[in-house]
């Protein structure tokens, strides 16, 4: 009997299969991204700000040179709930910027009138920017600026600072002029250290920054100019975005008002204006006292003080004083004045060795006051009104005690002529008041009646008929010029009588002559022609 042939089974292979290749391939990507993140991923620092403003986790940057170096990981208050502490993950790349040194702010969107100033923070939103510091220790928590630094990396160039009272309308941004040709840019603005100033620091572009010097002087140039003089009204200004924004113009002051060696210093100062920043150096002051006994409406502190038309110092201050013993009120005035302002007549002094002593200056104003040396306000401006201080030799002054022995000196003073102006101004108004305007007004108002009565009269009685007696003339010309006319049987007949008129001129100037050759004719009658009788048989 046969037996059945062994059933042979096939064991089935493994193939793979093509479902399978998307997620290896997936496996291999997210595994390459995780070791190209573990390799790319730099230190974790944790800077504080003051708030949080502007910024977002996983989507602000931390860019250095506009290149992200990092991005915000977490947000967080400090232990003191005062402050903002934020994560921040740097890169490879950035891991520099974890040292010692280095600063840290928020930069915030500001679009500013240059075009595109921070243009890459209006897109990206804000940033933190980074300033690495000089060393190489190690640094993971930092303090964040509130405000943007002056940076010490970027383009070549040089850093100046400016110190000035106020900051005015300049802000971080504001351009750097010179002769009207932008050179540079304010980086950020703040108080001086002393806090009785503000502190501006600028950056010059290289190769402009070959420009500074020991003799540059820096101005505010925000805004708009206005000079009125003997040339008339004059405007200046650097451009329209200093009308705006503001803005800094530098230039050098001739050599001779300046000292000093040839390496331009790192500190300057930034002068209200052009006029300011190239004045001569006042030197030193000598402090002065004036006494007024009538109002000084108009003087403020600040007002210049002039001797014989020169500008030579300033009000310093304006107080009242009472006098019990007669019950009176003083207005004492304080000026600075800087004899050195005075020019070549200070150099004489210096020269005689009056200017530096008090007690000599103090004995030539005394014989200055005897020959009417006098102080007296003055009027500076019809418009505003405002006062100022002239120093001057009056014709015939006031009697006047000085006193040179007094500390500061007291200058004898006048009236002010600005008195005297109002004086005339209120005779004049008097007089104006003494005329009888009524009168004259009702005289006035009487005949603007009878003038309204003879223009109506005029309008109604006389001008129609003139204009019948025009459409008359009118009619008549417009007759008599057809009548003219070359075609008309009146301008022919006027034709034929001009020739018949002139044949007969002609045949009387023919028998005057015939009587002038024969003037016996009127009594023997015409006597025929020579060639008349040769026609004869």
């Amino acid at each position: 009997m046969n037996q059945p042939a062994p059933l042979i089974v096939e064991k089935a292979r493994w193939k793979p299969q093509l479902v399978w290749v998307v997620p290896i391939v997936a496996a291999l990507v997210g595994a390459s991204l995780v070791v190209q993140s573990w390799r790319s991923r730099g230190p974790r620092i944790v800077i504080t700000f003051q708030s949080a403003d502007g910024l977002q986790v996983g989507k602000t940057l931390v860019k250095y040179r506009s290149i992200a170096i990092g991005r915000v990981a977490a947000l967080a208050l400090d232990a003191d709930a005062k402050a903002v502490e934020v994560t921040v993950d740097l890169d490879r790349s950035g891991a520099g910027a974890a040292t010692e040194g280095t600063r840290f702010w928020v930069q915030h969107p500001r679009l500013g009138l240059e075009g595109n100033a921070q243009l890459d923070s209006l897109l990206s939103g804000s940033f933190i920017g980074v300033d690495p510091g000089n060393t190489h220790k190690a640094q993971h928590e930092f303090v964040g600026l509130e405000e943007p630094p002056a940076l010490s990396h970027g383009p070549a160039g040089r850093l100046v600072t400016l110190h000035a009272d106020n900051l005015g309308s300049i802000a971080p941004g504001a351009p750097v002029y010179f002769r009207q040709v932008r050179v540079g840019r304010v980086i950020s603005t703040g108080l001086s250290e002393d806090r009785g100033g503000v502190r501006i620091n600028a950056f010059i572009d290289a190769p402009n920054d070959g420009l500074l010097s020991p003799r540059s002087r820096f101005w505010n140039a925000s805004g708009i100019d206005l000079s009125l003089n003997a040339d008339g009204l004059k405007v200046k200004t650097q451009s329209l975005s200093t009308i705006l924004a503001g803005g800094i113009a530098f230039e050098d002051a001739p050599p001779e008002t300046v000292e000093g060696g040839s390496v331009p210093a790192p500190d300057f100062t930034l002068y209200q204006d052009r006029t300011s920043a190239f004045a001569p150096a006042p030197g030193e002051a000598r402090l002065v006292k004036m006494r007024f006994r009538h109002a000084l409406r108009g003087l403020r502190v600040g007002a210049p003080v002039e001797m014989v038309g020169v500008d030579i110092g300033r009000v310093t201050a304006i107080d009242l004083e009472f006098s019990p013993k007669d019950e009176s009120f003083t207005i004492v005035v304080s000026a600075a004045l800087y004899p050195q302002l005075m020019g070549p007549a200070y150099e004489t002094l210096a020269a005689a060795g009056t200017a530096n002593s008090d007690d000599r200056m103090a004995a030539l104003v005394g014989r200055l006051v005897n020959r009417g040396l006098r102080v007296q306000p003055r009027l500076g401006s019809l418009i505003t009104g405002q006062l100022y201080l002239a120093m001057d030799f009056l014709p015939s002054p006031n009697r006047a005690v000085f006193d040179a022995s007094k500390r500061p000196l007291e200058l004898p003073t006048a009236e002010s002529t600005t008195g005297e102006l109002q004086v005339r101004v209120a005779s004049i108004a008097e007089k104006l008041d003494r005329l009888p305007l009524s009168s004259i007004a009702g005289h006035l108002d009487g005949d603007l009646v009878t003038l309204q009565s003879a223009l109506t009269h005029l309008d109604r009685d006389v001008l129609p008929p003139a204009g019948e007696t025009v459409a008359e003339a009118r009619s008549t010309l417009s007759a008599l010029r057809s009548s003219l006319a070359n075609d008309s049987p009146f301008r022919e007949r006027i034709d034929r009588t001009l020739e018949d008129t002139d044949a007969t001129l002609a045949e009387i100037r023919a028998l005057a002559g015939y009587l002038e050759r024969h003037p016996d004719a009127l009594l023997k009658g015409r006597r025929p022609d020579s060639n008349e009788a040769k026609k004869r048989p």
